[in-house]
């Protein structure tokens, strides 16, 4: 069975990431992820706007 994970992460013009801690809040391994996919959209949609023009992206993991 594959389980779905959303991972959300953002870098700076110069390919740098940017960290999301204070976004984020407690963040585990140093990554932003969520189990459910309407979160990860909600929290991506609001960073997005928030961290412009940094590029930010929504990624799907599948673990088997």
């Amino acid at each position: 069975m594959h389980n779905e994970k959303y991972l959300i992460v953002a870098v700076d013009q110069q390919g740098n990431e940017v960290g999301l801690e204070s976004y984020a809040g407690h963040i585990e391994n140093d990554e932003v992820t969520f189990e459910c996919k309407s979160q990860a959209r909600s929290f991506y949609n609001k960073i997005k706007e928030e961290l412009f023009p940094h590029s930010v992206k929504l990624l799907t993991i599948k673990e088997s």
